[in-house]
């Protein structure tokens, strides 16, 4: 899998919120990977003693927030239509391997 290209210059601490968002609001449900909402991302932001105001200023997403969403819909599409199909489970991998 490649990197989304889009998001390759991000700072440190892009990285430093989708790590901390994806270990608190977790990264898949019921088979499905998550995408949280800019809501959800507020309330997670809130909950870990970030500050929420770097999301929404005016009462209106900013660029932050906007950008964590895109992320994290961009990585759910690539990993359940481009990554999913070429995982293999166990009994493929050691049929493969032997």
């Amino acid at each position: 899998m490649k990197p989304i290209s889009r998001f390759l210059n991000r700072p440190k601490s892009f990285w430093a919120s989708v790590r901390s968002l994806s270990q608190k609001i977790g990264y898949s449900k019921g088979g499905k990977i998550k995408i949280p909402t800019i809501p959800q991302i507020v309330k997670a932001f809130n909950s870990l003693g970030l500050d929420s105001n770097l999301l929404i200023q005016t009462g209106n997403p900013a660029q932050l927030s906007s950008d964590l969403y895109d992320y994290f819909k961009e990585r759910a599409y690539v990993l359940e239509n481009e990554v999913e199909s070429k995982l293999l489970d166990a009994e493929q991998a050691k049929t493969l391997f032997e």
